[in-house]
């Protein structure tokens, strides 16, 4: 892998990244607008999906960093710990917005509808994992025979 191609890669998987964190910008706002005119139990539940998707724009916003770094030194291992952080950062917000569903609803249909916000962190999972396998330029590379 040569790093011309590896800084192509990174800055389309940025672009992306960005794209990404717009609609999940958006789909948040949208989640919040309702939940303020919605009842207790579906309040609660656009509320933390608001949160879902701020946590996901967020995390779309530390993919898009880290290839900007991985665009500017592809062989910079550093980017990708970022990555890795935008994931598990993303993951701990469905998890507590799940449970403050369940701590404010009490009951079981709304904590099953909570698990399936999962979809919107789904963005920053996605491109965490292809930004994660790469391309990224090899250590050492053979010349072409």
């Amino acid at each position: 892998m040569d790093e011309r191609t590896a800084r192509e890669a990174a800055a389309i998987r940025g672009r992306g990244a960005l794209g990404a964190a717009v609609l999940c910008a958006i789909l948040g706002l949208l989640a919040a607008v309702f939940a303020t005119a919605a009842p207790q139990g579906a309040s609660a539940l656009l509320w933390a999906a608001a949160a879902v998707a701020g946590g996901s724009a967020l995390g779309c916003v530390a993919v898009f960093r880290a290839n900007r770094r991985l665009a500017a030194a592809p062989s910079d291992r550093g980017p990708l710990g970022m990555v890795l952080g935008a994931s598990l950062g993303v993951l701990a917000v469905w998890v507590v917005a799940v449970l403050l569903v369940l701590a404010v609803t009490h009951e079981v249909a709304w904590v099953i509808a909570a698990l399936g916000l999962i979809t919107l962190s789904l963005p920053t999972l996605a491109l965490s994992l292809i930004t994660y396998k790469g391309p990224h330029p090899t250590a050492a590379v053979a010349p072409p025979t």
